[in-house]
């Protein structure tokens, strides 16, 4: 049995509900039997953003990461150069100074990477708010 065109690319896409939120992007149509309706809209223009979006994620993931790492980077020397600065308050006085949603949200956090295969044995290592940065 064939498959068109449509079924074949949404047999293989994974992502489908990223596909279809593509749409509103497109504007609807307001009256009439087609109210609602999004115009000037098929299939084709949610696939082709799709590949687009891909690309676009595969060309600028790189220099995110480049740019979080260079961050890091400054921000632990920054730490490390502080006169005073042990390491260890720095995330305690960070935790102290959030409202309390936030805070419940940090420590979430933390508790969820205590369960990750990596990072789990040295976070657990350090009681929340006595991490060092």
């Amino acid at each position: 049995m064939r498959r068109s065109g449509t079924a074949r690319i949404l047999a293989g896409q994974d992502h489908y509900f990223r596909l279809a939120a593509y749409r509103v992007l497109f504007p609807k149509r307001v009256g009439r039997p087609r109210d609602g309706q999004y115009a000037g809209l098929d299939f084709g223009h949610l696939v082709d953003l799709a590949a687009i979006d891909r690309e676009l994620r595969g060309f600028l993931l790189p220099l995110t990461l480049d740019v979080e790492s260079s961050a890091k980077t400054r921000l632990i020397e920054r730490i490390t150069e502080k006169p005073g600065e042990d390491g260890y308050s720095i995330l305690s006085d960070y935790l102290a100074a959030l409202n309390h949603g936030d805070r419940n949200r940090r420590e979430g956090e933390l508790r969820r990477l205590q369960k990750d295969a990596c990072l789990g044995p040295l976070v657990s290592r350090y009681p929340i708010g006595e991490m060092p940065a």
